[in-house]
This record gives C-alpha cells, structure tokens and sequence, in this order.
C-alpha cells in the first residue's frame, strides 16, 4: 500500500525550492540550486507560494493551491480560445 501523505519526486523538488526561495526572502542563504533553468511557467513565482503555503498549511494546502492553479489556467484558456473563435467566425 503507498503512503497519501507523502509528496512526489518533482512536486517534493517544486515544495523544497519554494522552501529555499522563501527562507532566501526571510534573510537566509542564498538559493545555490538554478532551478529556472528546468522549471516549468514562472520558476520563481510558484515554487515560491508553494512552498510558503506547505511551511504554513501542509502538503495538501499545497496540492489544493496547484488544483486552483491548475483549474484557474484551463478556464482562462477555454475562454480565450471561445474568444479568439468568435472573433474569427464573425471575420
């Protein structure tokens, strides 16, 4: 039986940055790790909340802030591709 409590190899690496990133901001050292180079999106932003929410809430604050996140991009796209297609219909 797996563990539900326990985060995935590249959802634990996004939360370990975050955390890193956070700790940085709050006066600590400096993040070593170029983790821009292979993130995804906004490598700054995100692993960044994350990881505050984690640190604050717990893994599944986190897992619920990447569904919002998640659900927020697919909604914007469905709208911006009706928009785009309306447009085009009425060219």
């Amino acid at each position: 039986m797996t563990s539900n409590n326990t985060a995935f190899q590249d959802e634990a690496l996004y939360l370990y940055a975050g955390g890193e990133y956070f700790d940085f901001l709050l006066g600590g050292d400096q993040v070593a790790e170029p983790y821009a180079l292979y993130f995804s999106g906004l490598p700054y932003l995100y692993p960044l909340i994350a990881g505050a929410v984690d640190a604050f809430w717990g893994l599944e604050a986190a897992r619920h802030f990447s569904l919002i996140c998640m659900l927020t991009v697919t909604v914007v796209v469905y709208f911006m591709t009706r928009h785009f297609l309306i447009v085009t219909v009425r060219l």
